[in-house]
Parts: C-alpha cells; structure tokens; sequence
C-alpha cells in the first residue's frame, strides 16, 4: 500500500520533519518511512484492543489510511502518540459495531475459551446455542469476557457501557443460559 524507503535514507529526519515534509510535498516516500518507523507498534496495539489477529492487522491498515488522509491535523509533538490515538479510535470505533449490530457478534467467537472444559465441536456448539439466547448486549459482554479474555473495566471501555452493566450484563447472561439449560435437562 506505501512504498517503503531504503533502510537509512531518512535516518537524519525527525519524526516531525518527515510528516512536515509529506504535508508539503504529498511525497510518499516520508509516509513510507513513517509507516517504517510506527507500522509495528500500531499492529501490537491493534493486537492488543482486538485479540484477534486478522482484524487487527485490518485496523492497523485503516488506521494508518486514515493518518494519511489526517496528516494536515498532525501539528508536531508525538508522532507515535498521534498514531496510537488515531488506532485507538479506530479500535473502539470496531468493538462498538459489536454491540450496536448483533449479526456481527458471531466474529468474535473464532478465539477458543480461555479455559473450555473440552475443545470439541460439540461443546463449541452447545456454547454457540447457549449465547443465542441471551440479549445482544449479553452476548457482547459474555464473549468479550469468557472468550477473550477482557476485564470488566475493559469492557466498559471498549464498549461505552458503564462498570454496572457490563457486570449485570454478564451475570444475566451466565443466569439465563443456566436456566435454558436446568430447563432442558443439562
């Protein structure tokens, strides 16, 4: 997508120097090098807010399109901070499609449990059937919480729900599935 500069050829440019000189010249090469320098630490970012590797790779893509549609808004300081600014929002803006469209609440169940009694196709099914269930928000939470491994301050975070409802969210949740289930006899 960016053309990478030679390794060394802009080792004498600031950060600040490279963003100023791709604002004046749309050269780029000084994105390139930009890329070169932060592409890393905004994939582990990504990584990190997402666990999911194929969607953080995805957002680290977008946040780094949408740094070079921006640069204009950059004005010096922390290149990097910028950057990770602008892949937290685009991170955030990701988890909160979550809760707001139920039919993408599915993506996330690709990670296994953190801890599954037995990694079978038949508990994974029971589970998938089990948080069908439960509400769009339970599900949200339940997953965001059993399958990748988010605390509840996390959560809240991610998802713009307060402390109070991401813990009630959860216990509801964990409380009807247990119902349906003492209901059909498991």
């Amino acid at each position: 997508m960016f053309r990478v500069s030679k390794p060394g050829s802009f080792d004498d440019l600031s950060d600040d120097d490279l963003a100023s000189r791709f604002r004046g010249s749309s050269n780029p090469d000084y994105f390139g090098e930009i890329y070169s320098r932060h592409g890393r630490v905004v994939l582990r970012c990504c990584q990190a807010m997402v666990r999911d590797e194929d969607v953080a790779v995805d957002l680290a893509q977008d946040s780094f399109v949408r740094a070079y549609e921006r640069m204009a808004d950059y004005h010096g300081g922390s290149l990097r901070a910028w950057l990770l600014t602008i892949a937290r929002n685009v991170c955030l803006n990701y988890l909160k499609t979550l809760v707001r469209r139920p039919s993408s609440l599915s993506d996330i169940t690709e990670e296994p449990p953190l801890t599954p009694p037995a990694d079978t196709p038949e508990t994974r099914h029971m589970a998938a059937s089990m948080l069908s269930i439960t509400t769009a928000e339970q599900q949200c939470c339940l997953k965001l919480f059993y399958y990748n491994g988010y605390t509840y301050e996390e959560i809240s975070r991610l998802t713009g729900l307060k402390l109070g409802e991401v813990k009630s969210s959860i216990q509801n949740g964990l409380g009807r599935m247990r119902r349906a289930q003492a209901r059909a006899g498991g």
